[in-house]
């Protein structure tokens, strides 16, 4: 009778290992849908809200550059005025007289990007002075022109450039940022794959706890078994019992994890594991080493702060020179009491006008300014310091990730080594079980250690594969190597 129960036991678990080893383990299925691994990543590109919010704030990366071309905005200036005045004098009377006048003007004004500031209108006086009236038209130009501070544009152009390689810092970042957020949606869904194997274990565990326990119970009811046998067992599937709910809390946990990051409903049914690789691989650290330096975010964004911060030594060093300003002004003018025959007058050019100026402004004991060139040169080497920081800590970041795939792999080796030991030992317990040389506790016993071997094989290869996907996060190479089109979302969806 004890070797007819301790077999359907056994078949029973059997059953349950091969409809699990079944499971297909390279495609995800979502509500039936089947995605790879590529597949995977670009559904997280298009859906995880997390992304899409870092792609808005690259979108707003540009404000500093666009804000700053505010100045060369052309603008066009309106003015006018009214002046009366009550006037005792005269050439033939000490009669008060009236004196009032018109003033009106229009005029576009535009500065560039070399330091000339441009503008052009037109001026209208309307006069009556004693009773007799007239008309002054006058159209103009004006030109102004750094000439030492800021000559020429060399503050603004480098203004600009700093501008853009802050846009270029914030594209990168991005870049990086959905990279890392791609690494933890797929290492969320390959914890999935860990808990739904340890709920199987702890299914089968708690089907094979309790087989034995009953065993026990009908023994001891026998005579053929102790009370306090059938005590630890009571207490063992108890502890079974609440083992298998924290791991089904944990899976459906970690499921909620995966579908809020990829930004689908609780209720999507997902199966499957996608993208593992068993293969061992090729690790050059040195050219691993130098993807790192050409193509990691932050080594680059270092090297653009240094630019930028070279550019800020130029521009405080440039703003402690004098301003001289050049100007030049015409003119072209005409009076008549009529304002058609003023206006029609002007070319005519009787009345021309021009006027030549220049302007010089010298800073005397301007300490902010000298705060200024010496905190960017403490900038630059500030940023010099980092890079070199950083380019140590890549090595040895990179020369880590190499030795935790290496170490990652060997561990899958050993205990993938150690699952089939457990299981030949398994295997030969079920011949001598049958010949009745061991009881169902061994039996049991033998199984829990084959289940729990299994899984730790499952977690030992989710490691290895996670320990890949740092490595090419670390050396920057996620899109290149999952062929991953990245840069449609780098473009802006709202124009200004």
């Amino acid at each position: 009778m004890k070797d007819i129960i301790c077999w359907f036991i056994l078949y029973t678990l059997i059953s349950l290992f091969e409809i699990h080893a079944a499971e297909k383990i390279n495609t995800i299925e979502l509500n039936g849908k089947v995605f790879n691994l590529q597949e995977i990543m670009q559904l997280a590109l298009n859906s995880s809200i997390e992304i899409k919010k870092d792609d808005l704030d690259y979108e707003m990366s540009d404000t500093a550059f666009l804000r700053g071309q505010k100045k060369y905005a052309p603008t066009i200036n309106f003015n006018n005025s009214y002046y009366n005045k009550k006037d005792p004098f005269s050439d033939s009377s000490f009669l008060i007289k009236d004196y009032y006048s018109w003033n009106s003007g229009i005029s576009i004004r535009k500065s560039t990007h070399y330091g000339t500031t441009m503008e052009l209108g037109m001026t209208e006086t309307y006069s009556n002075v004693y009773d007799s009236s007239s008309h002054s038209t006058s159209f103009f130009m004006r030109v102004e022109q750094e000439l030492l501070k800021n000559a020429f544009g060399f503050i603004d152009k480098r203004k600009d450039q700093i501008y853009l390689n802050h846009t270029e810092v914030a594209k990168r970042q991005l870049r990086f940022n959905i990279s890392r957020k791609i690494v933890s949606i797929l290492s969320n869904y390959w914890q999935i794959t860990i808990y739904r194997e340890a709920l199987l274990n702890a299914k089968i565990e708690l089907k094979s706890t309790e087989q034995v326990r009953n065993i026990i119970k009908r023994n001891t009811k026998l005579g053929r078994a102790q009370n306090f046998d059938l005590n630890q067992y009571n207490a063992l599937v108890l502890k079974v019992k609440s083992k298998l709910e924290f791991v089904e809390q944990n899976l459906s946990e970690s499921k909620r994890r995966f579908l809020r990051k990829i930004n689908l409903s609780e209720n999507t049914n997902i199966s499957g594991v996608a993208g593992f690789s068993e293969k061992v691989l090729k690790l050059d650290e040195e050219k691993m080493l130098e993807q790192a330096y050409n193509s990691r975010a932050d080594y680059n964004n270092v090297k653009l702060e240094i630019r930028s911060a070279k550019l800020s030594v130029q521009i405080n060093k440039n703003n402690s020179l004098p301003s001289l300003t050049g100007g030049i002004s015409l003119s072209n003018n005409s009076q008549h009491p009529q304002f058609g025959s003023a206006f029609s007058n002007l070319s005519s050019r009787k009345y021309p006008e021009y006027r030549v100026t220049m302007n010089l402004n010298i800073p005397l004991w301007d300490k902010e300014i000298k705060v200024n060139v010496r905190n960017s040169r403490i900038n630059l080497n500030k940023a010099q310091l980092s890079l070199r920081e950083l380019h140590t800590n890549i090595r040895f970041e990179i020369l880590n990730k190499i030795d935790r795939v290496k170490l990652t792999y060997r561990d899958l080796g050993r205990t993938r080594k150690i699952r089939k030991e457990t299981e030949s030992y398994y295997n030969k317990l079920l011949n001598y079980t049958q010949q009745g040389k061991f009881d169902a506790i061994s039996v049991k016993n033998a199984l829990d250690n084959r289940t729990k071997t299994r899984q730790s094989e499952l977690a030992a290869l989710v490691q290895y594969n996670i320990a890949i996907l740092k490595l090419d996060l670390a050396t920057n190479q996620i899109f290149e190597k999952y062929e991953i089109d990245v840069e449609r979302l780098l473009v802006p969806q709202h124009s200004i």
